[in-house]
């Protein structure tokens, strides 16, 4: 996902790649990438079928992921559009990924924490957190910890 030089095609690596680890995460193996509608288009969308007692409170039936592998940070806009996607699903997606290897402007973590007072959850996955995840032994407990940080707001 780093050395392609191709936007659409660097852009569909991410997408395999975050797909690939969701079916590895064991209750998040029913991915279905680039979802879409005539309103609009989901990169991921995941059946949570966990067990875990995290995954199985967050109230969420899907969660969405927005992969974005620019060399730029993404910013308040984008966080917007993703946000408003988790809220227009009736009430059964409270949480989402945001995975963008190029990291997170200011604007966004300002933002998402605007929300702080939402039912909707956005965790944000930057380059490192993204291949702390592809390295993990245990996915889902570094899934749980991706949560953790995006709730608590720590590192």
């Amino acid at each position: 996902t780093q050395t392609e030089t191709d936007r659409n095609r660097k852009g569909k690596a991410l997408e395999d790649l975050v797909v690939g680890l969701f079916r590895a995460t064991p209750g998040f193996d029913r991915v279905q990438p680039r979802l879409q509608n005539e309103v609009e288009e989901l990169d991921l969308v995941i059946e949570n079928r966990s067990t875990d007692p995290l995954w199985q409170r967050d109230g969420s039936h899907y969660l969405i992921a927005e992969c974005k592998n620019w060399s730029s940070p993404c910013g308040s806009p984008e966080l917007r559009n993703f946000r408003g996607k988790l809220e227009n699903k009736f009430g059964r997606v409270h949480t989402g990924f945001f995975i963008a290897p190029g990291g997170f402007a200011t604007t966004f973590e300002r933002e998402r924490w605007g929300d702080a007072k939402s039912t909707v959850l956005i965790i944000p996955i930057d380059g490192p957190s993204l291949k702390e995840w592809l390295d993990a032994s245990d996915r889902l407990a570094y899934l749980g910890e991706l949560h953790r940080r995006a709730v608590l707001r720590t590192d």
